[in-house]
């Protein structure tokens, strides 16, 4: 089984998991048959979740079967192998973000429970059919503390206007940060202070707009999801993070644990906020 460990020196947290070297890579590995697609329900362990559709199924979900941690589940968003969020009917979109938040909450005993997703191999997805995957951990990690600090009570910076709102929309905010950490970073996030992930509609349809912006007008390929939420005994800001991978750490980064960011933010700023509302609406 996984086991977690912590450098004394630096504070990092390190999953030591060598069976994940055994996952089945798409694009690499000769012979590659999708596990998540139907008729290959017996390449995944035992189901956990099925929603049902006739006799086949809407979304799964299963133990990872190359766990990062002993609780890491997958949850296949599909039975489409090419599909993606921008492309999921606004039915299956709502359907998906209950089975998440489901998810989330079967885990509420631990410590924090991490929600991401891997879209593409620049992001670490190491298989194309759409899929998310939920981590119960008991540590909360080092930046869901600091965030903490900054979403609590009065003083949270979410309620106060963080950012730069380029859109309010059916109770939730789409923010790109004061500081973007990754190009075209953007933030979803309840206009009230909720401190646990309970999206209800429209959320599904401001998050495939977001994806369809950043892929069909700023050429995006590769995003990770990262959701936020309060750890366990904590008060905070729920957040989801929209993470575009447009280009990877090298030594300053790695070195400094700073970021490096090509373009004016400024610029961004104001061509998604043109973009972004109508993308909205018009989405059927």
């Amino acid at each position: 089984m996984p086991e977690l460990k912590r450098d004394p020196i630096r504070g990092i947290w390190v999953s030591v998991a060598p069976a994940r070297k055994g996952r089945p890579h798409e694009g690499r590995d000769r012979g590659f048959v999708c596990p998540f697609c139907p008729g290959n329900e017996a390449l995944t362990p035992p189901e956990i979740e099925r929603v049902a559709e006739g006799e086949g199924w809407r979304v799964r979900v299963v133990p990872n079967k190359y766990p990062i941690l002993p609780t890491h589940e997958v949850i296949i968003d599909s039975p489409e192998h090419n599909a993606d969020l921008n492309t999921l009917t606004e039915g299956h979109l709502n359907l998906l973000v209950e089975v998440w938040s489901r998810r989330i909450k079967a885990h509420r005993d631990r410590k924090y429970v991490l929600l991401f997703r891997n879209y593409g191999h620049g992001a670490g997805a190491s298989i194309v059919h759409p899929h998310t995957q939920l981590v119960a951990m008991d540590v909360v990690p080092e930046v869901v503390l600091k965030e903490a600090s900054a979403l609590t009570g009065e003083g949270c910076l979410l309620c106060g206007g963080y950012g730069v709102r380029v859109l309010e929309y059916g109770g939730y905010a789409v923010t790109v940060p004061e500081v973007q950490t990754l190009p075209y970073e953007v933030w979803i996030h309840p206009l009230r202070h909720e401190r646990e992930f309970n999206p209800q509609p429209p959320f599904g349809r401001l998050l495939a707009s977001v994806v369809g912006v950043l892929k069909g007008e700023f050429g995006v390929r590769d995003y990770n999801l990262v959701l936020h939420q309060a750890p366990k005994g904590y008060d905070y800001h729920w957040h989801l993070e929209v993470l575009p991978r447009m280009g990877r750490f090298a030594g300053f980064e790695l070195g400094t644990g700073m970021r490096v960011i090509h373009y004016p933010p400024q610029e961004f700023v104001g061509r998604f906020a043109g973009i972004i509302a109508t993308y909205v609406k018009g989405r059927t």
